[in-house]
């Protein structure tokens, strides 16, 4: 048998004893995934018996494992990535060792340019049921925050906890695992959501309140120094693709179907070719969405709103991502009522 056949017989025999994971409630998806496997020369994903556990592990179908959605959206999210690599024929390593004590990203890509470390994060995302009752949620960290206080106390109302600590976990997390950056160097933190979620995950990141890159936010609850190892956020909604709308999408295994954006870290410096050579190599919507946000922030200013940095995180993000999702990704917009 080849290497392959070996996976394959090894995915099946699995799936007789995970009647719930994907590949058997969606045959679709699964077929999607095979012809992937079939299209790209990945066989040095699975050309041992270790790497065809991992890689099974990675599924959520390793023999005696539980399915678990987080991890599955974790793994997947690598997948994905490596599959794009792959697509691109670009030079890349999963799961790159970078020290000798064993510290690992998730993804290393090498080009002439430069070299690329990725890690690769999925948050547990909780999305409210229709059943949940009213949830209200102060979206960021302000100093208006005291309006919270008691509101969890009243019948059918639930507060919806800010998760920015969530980003901060994975900074540092990050931080433990990059090398300092130089040139030629660029390390990267990949947060894999479902589309709802993005305009979250940007403010906690960037609102003039409590942005975690906000040069000049008076509320600053993780010092520079404990992130700044990583040059870039990517804040990606391959989640969507794998855990909400299998059917809707041509190939949920591809990058470029998805809404991707990247955050530059602006308490460092990046060389402007790597920046460049990024915007090529992974799928992104980066110039196109932030080209949208300055044209709507800029006709609220024509309307007479005032807009100032505090202002644009707290008022004009929840306004302009979903006018961006419904024109641009409607297939995942669809699936979500909370934006």
């Amino acid at each position: 048998m080849s290497n392959l056949e070996i996976l394959l017989d090894l995915i099946e025999r699995n799936l007789e004893t995970h009647k719930n994971h994907p590949f058997n409630t969606h045959p679709k998806y699964y077929e999607d995934f095979l012809c992937i496997l079939n299209e790209y020369p990945c066989e040095f994903l699975y050309s041992t018996s270790g790497k065809r556990n991992a890689l099974l592990s990675k599924l959520q179908l390793s023999k005696n494992a539980a399915y678990n959605p987080v991890t599955y959206c974790q793994g997947i999210s690598e997948i994905v990535l490596y599959f794009n690599a792959m697509q691109k024929n670009l030079n890349f390593t999963p799961e790159k060792k970078l020290t000798a004590g064993g510290t690992d990203v998730d993804m290393q890509i090498q080009t002439k340019n430069a070299t690329y470390k990725i890690e690769i994060k999925s948050p547990d995302i909780n999305i409210p049921s229709a059943s949940s009752g009213l949830v209200i949620e102060n979206l960021f960290r302000t100093t208006e925050n005291d309006w919270t206080k008691g509101i969890d106390q009243i019948d059918n109302i639930k507060l919806k906890k800010n998760d920015d600590n969530k980003v901060c976990s994975f900074l540092k997390s990050a931080q433990s695992k990059f090398c300092e950056s130089s040139n030629g160097i660029c390390n990267i933190l990949f947060i894999s959501l479902p589309l709802c979620e993005i305009p979250r995950y940007f403010g906690y990141i960037t609102n003039g309140y409590s942005g975690i890159f906000s040069l000049n936010a008076p509320i600053r609850f993780l010092s520079a120094d404990c992130f700044d190892k990583t040059d870039i956020i990517i804040l990606s909604s391959i989640a969507d693709g794998h855990t909400f709308s299998y059917e809707d999408v041509d190939s949920p295994w591809k990058l470029d179907e998805f809404f991707t954006h990247f955050i530059s870290n602006p308490f460092k410096s990046i060389d402007a070719n790597i920046a460049h050579e990024l915007l090529e190599i992974i799928p992104n919507s980066t110039l196109e969405f932030d080209e949208f946000f300055f044209k709507f922030e800029s006709t609220l200013q024509e309307q007479g709103e005032k807009i100032n940095d505090k202002n644009n995180a707290n008022d004009v993000m929840p306004l302009v991502f979903p006018e961006y999702f419904s024109r641009f990704y409607p297939k995942f917009y669809n699936q979500h009522t909370d934006l």
